[in-house]
């Protein structure tokens, strides 16, 4: 089997509440890791000592791996607002974690507004986000800036500026071409925050989406309208050596088979791009 296939992975909370389940539904697809996001429910950034340790323990016992932490720092329901103490701290809780699991990556977003004018809004991201990655930096992890909720993903001059002002490497971007659509933008605005992002692609997300009556419509992977494979193709025709992990965002019954399926249809786009390999 193409190597391309040991870097797929997923966000397995969207296709099952409990670790057990998600465990499963990674085996099951041959995904070698997981994604670590919530855990019934829960951030893996707020649980207990006691629960992580169990989460370590479980994953160990089935030889399945950590491709990262899905944390909630600055994500869409923490507005800039926010009391800027909660990420500081979920950060620091995660850094022996992620080091237990053998992981340097944390997901960030940077912070929706909450009634500040557009330069108390940037100033304010860019000091948190600074404060965030000085703390990164001195622990050797990476916090990736995903493209989704906040500041700099409300188009890509503010991503541009955020990485130049914050330019560091532990601050990189997790690309995921579903989110700037499903923010109801162009397809030709996703691909400029694609360009300016390119260097500091660290993950990629796999998501799709497009536009029904005005509305954004989650879909499987090539059924949406976010030029999911050509940037696959691209990404990997820069020499993109990181991992794929999938983030269905489908309405969904846990056991309908829905994310089973899903990673399924990504393992099929893999094969037809290893097959009519350009990269």
């Amino acid at each position: 089997m193409d190597p391309l296939f040991d870097r797929l992975t997923g966000i397995a909370d969207e296709g099952a509440f409990s670790l057990k389940g998600q465990i499963e539904l990674h085996k099951k697809l041959k995904f070698s890791s997981i994604e670590l996001r919530s855990i019934d429910k829960v951030n893996i950034t707020k649980l207990s000592d006691k629960e992580f340790d169990k989460v370590y323990s479980q994953l160990t016992e089935n030889n399945m791996g950590c491709a990262g932490f899905g944390s909630e720092i600055a994500n869409w329901a923490r507005k800039i607002t926010n009391p800027f103490e909660e990420d500081v701290n979920d950060l620091k809780r995660s850094i022996s974690r992620m080091r237990k699991l053998d992981t340097n990556l944390i997901r960030i977003m940077s912070y929706p507004n909450d009634d500040y004018s557009d330069n108390a809004w940037e100033k304010e991201v860019i000091r948190r986000i600074s404060e965030l990655t000085k703390i990164a930096e001195d622990n050797d992890i990476i916090l990736g800036l995903e493209i989704c909720d906040g500041w700099a993903s409300e188009s890509p001059e503010n991503l541009e500026k955020l990485l130049c002002e914050v330019d560091s490497p532990s601050l990189k971007v997790i690309l995921d071409p579903g989110n700037p659509i499903s923010h109801k933008k162009s397809i030709e605005e996703s691909w400029k925050f694609y360009y300016v992002a390119l260097e500091k692609i660290v993950h990629f997300h796999i998501k799709d989406c497009k536009i029904i009556n005005g509305e954004s419509v989650h879909t499987y992977p090539g059924l949406g309208n976010c030029d999911l494979k050509l940037m696959i193709k691209d990404i990997l025709s820069h020499g993109y050596n990181g991992l794929f992990s999938i983030e269905p965002h489908l309405h969904f019954d846990y056991n309908s088979g829905m994310y089973y399926k899903y990673g399924n249809m990504l393992k099929d786009m893999i094969s037809d791009i290893v097959i009519n390999r350009i990269f």
